[in-house]
């Protein structure tokens, strides 16, 4: 069954309104904190609009809706191992990154508050967030993406990824966010037909393999690449805030590849086999490191992750 808030938007449409300094509907922004207070499934991709907004837009925003913000941002839980019940999706290869950046940008914004569902001030919240933002960066930079050639999961990437880029106050952050989406981009830019991210991948969805105008990542190749379609930009989407980023420039070699006609065979690979693992991994004690290399690869049940998961 459905949840009662499946159709609540991933972004409120009116952010491009204070992107342009005009105040926004703020009731679009109650709907999303509501969704992210009862703790729904993808409700951290709510929640990379909401701390744009208080980094970058608080000045057009209410007294009212700024403490809500705040309130939301404070009581939520953002990882596994904190109290309270909850029916989200922590374990993807997108969502440990959305979850780390989050509550990192979340501890960075409060560093002395107390966030309200462990205790716990931001300054730790920041440095939780950090070491699992390391595993993510070299991960990925090392070994390539268990949701690999994604038209779904890469949104969100570069989603959580824009927003470190815009609102980290780490120069290191900035730098390792910059260089996986320098990557995901490339990914996307040679594998463009027409616009269209157009590649084998990992996971996706029927919907989008029957008509790739439906792609979650379209509104990102537009963007990037230079690329127009009669429809404009969705704004309701979590890929909003790669259109709204104001630090990133994507590199003029990417633009070129996307847009290069002829043909060519690329060579790539992504991931690891589950029984190539352990070589990547030794160190027995960096069991968050292992536990969370075989969460992305979704391999839950083999027993190398069942025992490291449950040493987590």
């Amino acid at each position: 069954m459905p949840t009662p808030h499946a159709s609540t938007p991933s972004c409120f449409p009116d952010i491009i309104k204070l992107h342009h300094g005009e105040p926004a509907e703020e009731s679009q922004i109650t709907v999303l904190l509501d969704y992210i207070d009862t703790r729904h499934d993808c409700a951290d991709f709510r929640l990379v609009p909401i701390l744009r907004s208080l980094y970058c837009y608080r000045e057009l925003l209410s007294p009212q809706i700024v403490a809500a913000m705040k309130r939301t941002v404070l009581g939520f839980k953002y990882w596994m191992d904190e109290p309270g019940h909850d029916s989200m999706c922590y374990w993807s290869e997108n969502h440990q990154l959305l979850f780390a950046a989050c509550e990192y940008l979340a501890g960075q914004l409060y560093p002395s508050e107390i966030f309200t569902n462990d205790g716990a001030d931001g300054a730790t919240h920041m440095r939780r967030a950090a070491q699992r933002l390391d595993i993510w960066f070299s991960s990925r930079f090392l070994l390539g993406f268990s949701e690999w050639h994604s038209n779904t999961y890469y949104e969100e990437d570069i989603a959580a990824l824009s927003l470190l880029i815009d609102c980290a106050a780490s120069t290191a952050v900035k730098r390792r966010a910059s260089a996986l989406l320098d990557l995901l981009l490339l990914d996307m830019a040679l594998h463009s037909y027409r616009g269209l991210f157009a590649a084998a991948s990992g996971r996706c969805y029927e919907a989008a393999k029957q008509d790739p105008q439906r792609q979650n990542v379209r509104d990102i190749m537009a963007h990037a690449f230079g690329f127009t379609f009669d429809e404009g930009y969705d704004y309701s989407r979590v890929s909003t805030d790669f259109l709204l980023n104001r630090s990133y420039q994507v590199p003029d070699i990417l633009r070129r590849i996307a847009h290069d006609p002829r043909p060519a065979v690329i060579k790539d690979s992504h991931g690891l086999n589950l029984d190539e693992v352990r070589r990547y991994f030794p160190d027995l004690d960096d069991k968050l490191g292992h536990g969370m290399y075989l969460w992305g690869m979704e391999a839950f049940s083999n027993p190398e992750s069942v025992n490291q998961t449950v040493a987590i």
